[in-house]
């Protein structure tokens, strides 16, 4: 190291935490990592006592989870919003424009579900009651409507595809069979979403 850059350093220590954070970023932004280390390692040190991780982390480690959940519930609602309002209307629809709107919606339905499902699973895996979990869930009357939503288009896709086999005259065992796998479906993508979210929870509380 150059004696001048070893004498500019020693005046770090001299500079304010809001100076020292400017210099740092400019530092960074020019890709000097070695003068923003020797910024940073020049601030005033202290030190503090707090909870020990895993449970330090976890207030904040279950608030990204409600995040992460709500954001994907309010994105795949809004568009689910958009796709049953356009059904309902019906306005400038073929038939076979309608059925494949209504197949989308059907996979947008499944999507909120999976969210929704997957965060009360994940809350259950953890020992928590979901109610407990949900308070974590921001903008809670936007993501409620949007799950009373799917729900809707779920329930409606549903007995369309049992009430079918009924008219078919298909056995009660049949009938039983495609409900299970139904749910067995619903199961899978909120297990598969609960994985997401645990995965967060384990980064955040390590």
């Amino acid at each position: 190291m150059k004696a001048e850059t070893r004498k500019l350093r020693k005046q770090y220590r001299n500079l304010d935490d809001l100076e020292r954070f400017r210099v740092v970023l400019a530092a960074l932004a020019r890709g000097d990592e070695s003068e923003a280390k020797a910024l940073a390692d020049a601030a005033p040190k202290a030190i503090y006592k707090h909870a020990r991780y895993p449970f330090a982390g976890m207030h904040d480690a279950l608030l990204l989870c409600g995040f992460m959940a709500a954001s994907d519930i309010l994105g795949w609602g809004l568009l689910l919003a958009w796709e049953y309002a356009r059904l309902l209307s019906k306005d400038d629809l073929t038939e076979e424009q309608e059925v494949e709107l209504y197949d989308r919606a059907k996979v947008t339905a499944r999507r909120v579900m999976a969210a929704w499902d997957g965060l009360a699973m994940f809350a259950g895996n953890l020992g928590l009651e979901a109610d407990h979990a949900l308070e974590y869930v921001p903008a809670r009357a936007r993501v409620d409507f949007a799950v009373a939503l799917a729900e809707i288009v779920t329930d409606n896709a549903n007995t369309t595809v049992l009430a079918a086999l009924e008219n078919q005259e298909e056995g009660e065992e049949i009938i039983r069979e495609v409900e299970a796998d139904l749910e067995r479906v619903r199961q899978e993508a909120a297990r598969e979403y609960a994985d997401k979210l645990n995965e967060l929870w384990e980064m955040k509380t390590e």
